[in-house]
């Protein structure tokens, strides 16, 4: 059961049609953030495994920061059938992050978290010795 709930968890983030990775801009302080992009995520069940996929395109970030460290925070709009009766958390899932230099880098730095307000947040990071 784990090692199912780990390749599901590995498809947290992926891409849309191609292997394109989003267009980044630079900003202030070295940081490169990339946004609207394929992300997907899920609502975890009560005893935090994989319940109901979510996907979003327009809810999705990726921070790179000068230093190496990268951030991807995917929101996401939970359907009426699939909200929770309460907040419910999963974390140290697989999860692919855009790294510093634009490539997929695996993490199980993760977080999932659905409320029964319908919203849910996806969160992975990649930190360095800064």
């Amino acid at each position: 059961m784990r090692d199912w709930l780990s390749l599901t968890a590995a498809v947290a983030l992926v891409l849309t049609g191609s292997v394109t990775l989003p267009t980044n801009a630079q900003a202030a302080g070295g940081a490169t953030i990339s946004k609207e992009f394929g992300c997907y995520g899920f609502v975890p069940t009560p005893s935090g495994g994989t319940g109901t996929s979510l996907y979003t395109t327009d809810a999705a970030s990726s921070v790179n920061s000068g230093s190496g460290s990268s951030t991807l925070s995917c929101h996401f709009i939970i359907p009426a059938g699939a909200k929770p009766t309460k907040t419910v958390r999963a974390s140290g899932f697989d999860c692919f992050v855009f790294n510093s230099a634009n490539e997929f880098e695996l993490t199980q730095d993760s977080r999932m978290q659905a409320n029964k307000a319908g919203n849910a947040t996806l969160s992975c990071r990649i930190r360095t010795n800064d």
